[in-house]
Formats: structure tokens, C-alpha cells, sequence
């Protein structure tokens, strides 16, 4: 028996443009990203047969932009909330427009300092999908995702800290119901800058 697959690589290049300002209350950041362009390579290789095929595409996604704020009315409390926009209704493929929706990623959490070094972590999301659900029954419709995220960090002596974080996500649609998790390990270094003097004759 033949087995047939199919690979696809990518290659684009992009570069993001932001800023911040900070204080000791608030915290404000945004950054914009311009028109992303890709390069698909697509490749079929059918098992048993010696043949390749070839297809190439020029995929441009629209700009994009976040905007997020940030309050800590005390040492121990921070709450930050977040917006980011993807207008992708315009993308297009090979010059053919992509079945695309814009898509928006609404967040908001909170942070906790239980001491000075274990703070704890937790927030919600909503966000959109950049395509439908499509049922042969049922049609198409909307795909939302909300989100539970939750995290903390634990020192590491003269290294830095190793933060555990995870999330829950319910995707919703119609017929489509679907819950994922992720947890992910960061290990944060912090690097410490030492000024040294040396002093000649004494």
C-alpha cells in the first residue's frame, strides 16, 4: 500500500513597532504590527510512486495592533487588561481573497503577591476565530474561545525564578464544543551586573 502526504513550509519575515510608559500606579502599552507576507511551499509525495508536486503561495495577512493597561494600587495587587485586534477579513492568497473573519482577543487578570517573592497569577479571555464551523447540517458558524489562566513563579537562588502557569479553554460554536489545556515551564534568568573598580599604589 502507497501513503500519500503532504508538507507545507512557510517563510515571512515581520518586525512589531510599540511602546510603553510606566509609573508606579499605572501601566500603559501598545505596538503595532504591519501587513505580514508568507511564502507557502506546498509539497505532495506520494509513497511507492517517485513524484513530487510543487504548489507555491503568496499569503498576506492585514496589520494588527494590542493595546493593554495596567493597575497596581498596592505592592501586592496588579490588575491589567488587554486588547488585541486582527483584521484579517482582507487577507489573500496567491492575489484570491481568503475566507478570513477579523478576529479580537479580549483579556483581563490580576496578580497577587503572597510574600515578596511568590505572587500568584490568574485571568480571563475572549476571543474570535479567524474562520467558522462549517456543518453540512447546520451551516456555518462562529467559533469563541474563553479562557481561565492561572500561574505562579518560584525563586530560584542566584538564577531567577521558574514560573508554572496553565489555561482552560472552552471553544464554542454550533455543533462544535471542544475544551483544551496547555501548562508550560518558563524558567526567567536574571542577570546581575556587577561595577568593579581597581585601584592602583594602595
Amino acid at each position: 500500500t502507497s501513503t500519500d502526504t503532504i508538507e507545507v513550509d512557510y517563510v515571512g519575515n515581520t518586525y512589531k513597532l510599540g511602546g510603553s510608559y510606566q509609573s508606579r500606579l499605572f501601566t500603559l502599552a501598545a505596538y503595532y504590527e504591519p501587513q505580514l507576507s508568507l511564502q507557502a511551499h506546498r509539497y505532495k509525495r506520494v509513497h511507492g510512486v517517485i513524484q513530487d508536486t510543487t504548489r507555491t503561495y503568496a499569503i498576506s495577512l492585514p496589520q494588527s495592533f494590542s493595546f493593554a493597561a495596567g493597575v497596581n494600587p498596592s505592592d501586592r495587587i496588579g490588575v491589567d487588561v488587554g486588547f488585541t485586534s486582527y483584521p484579517w477579513h482582507g487577507a489573500t492568497a496567491s492575489g484570491g481573497t481568503i475566507d478570513f473573519n477579523n478576529v479580537w482577543r479580549g483579556s483581563i487578570g490580576a496578580e497577587y503577591f503572597l510574600d515578596s517573592l511568590h505572587p500568584v497569577r490568574a485571568g480571563y479571555s475572549h476571543q474570535t476565530w479567524y474562520y467558522d464551523a462549517v456543518s453540512p447540517l447546520y451551516g456555518r458558524a462562529p467559533i469563541t474561545e474563553n479562557g481561565i489562566h492561572f500561574g505562579t513563579s518560584v525563586p530560584i537562588p542566584k538564577v531567577g525564578s521558574l514560573d508554572l502557569s496553565g489555561e482552560i479553554l472552552y471553544r464554542t460554536s454550533f455543533p462544535l464544543n471542544e475544551v483544551a489545556g496547555r501548562l508550560m515551564l518558563t524558567l526567567s534568568y536574571s542577570e546581575a551586573w556587577t561595577r568593579r573598580a581597581r585601584h592602583w599604589g594602595y
